[in-house]
């Protein structure tokens, strides 16, 4: 919200949808930035380190679903590493198990 229109445009979005409509609300993530320093790093590495997961992608991803609920999640991949690289265990593990209980 610090910049463009200075609003939460998904939230927006999300809140008209779950109002006006009886559409299930779901948002996309793109688990890739092909030039992100901390993607090339692991990469470079291998994918035995996850830098760019735990600071970029898993932070995003939680807060996707704890600030928006949506009923849909979906992202892309699975070229290049390997999905114990992106934590999609960790992840799908935590949203089915843990999240609930918030």
């Amino acid at each position: 919200m610090d910049v463009g229109p200075k609003r939460d445009l998904l939230g927006d979005l999300a809140n008209a949808i779950r109002k006006k409509t009886n559409l299930h609300f779901g948002v996309y993530h793109s688990l890739y930035e092909w030039f992100n320093p901390l993607y090339l790093y692991d990469k470079s590495n291998k994918w035995k380190t996850q830098n760019f997961v735990e600071t970029k992608t898993m932070p995003e991803l939680l807060e996707l679903v704890n600030d928006y609920k949506p009923d849909v999640i979906w992202s892309d991949g699975d070229w290049e590493a390997p999905d114990t690289y992106w934590k999609s265990r960790d992840f799908l593990a935590w949203l089915y198990n843990d999240r609930w209980d918030n």
